[in-house]
């Protein structure tokens, strides 16, 4: 059986959710993007690691194109999904944990980094997500 480990933050490998080709698709998806995108990532439970499991592996491009729909804004502006991230060090740190995964051949879906609302041009934002969605390709 296939298998597709997907990297959603930062956080040491924290949590963990494996969805089965049975899952019920729309909500799965909208269940994960909440978990793995809320708070912009930052909070301790929010979702590090997504495995999809045999056919779900095709699900992928509907979870970017979800991803690519959330609003980033300054975190009380009308509209907004996600917020800055809490200080210019954890966007440094964000940026350098997003370029070592694809240093170490992760493949990155969504690229937030350089991300700069019109009215906020230096906020701490990295656009999507804490760490931008990488994945690695396996079987098991």
């Amino acid at each position: 059986m296939s298998l597709i480990i997907c990297r959603f933050n930062t956080f040491p490998l924290l949590t963990y959710l494996s969805i089965l080709p049975d899952a019920n698709k729309n909500a799965t998806i909208n269940a994960l993007v909440g978990a793995a995108f809320g708070a912009a990532g930052q909070r301790c439970m929010a979702l590090s690691t997504l495995v999809l499991v045999g056919e779900a592996k095709e699900w992928l491009p509907e979870i970017v194109k979800k991803a690519k729909k959330l609003n980033v804004n300054g975190g009380f502006e009308e509209g907004a999904d996600l917020g800055p991230v809490i200080s210019p060090q954890s966007k440094e740190r964000i940026e350098y944990l997003i370029q070592s995964g694809v240093d170490e051949g992760a493949t990155l879906l969504l690229d937030g980094r350089g991300y700069k609302p019109e009215k906020y041009p230096n906020g701490n934002f990295v656009s999507f997500l804490e760490s931008d969605i990488w994945f690695l390709a396996g079987s098991c």
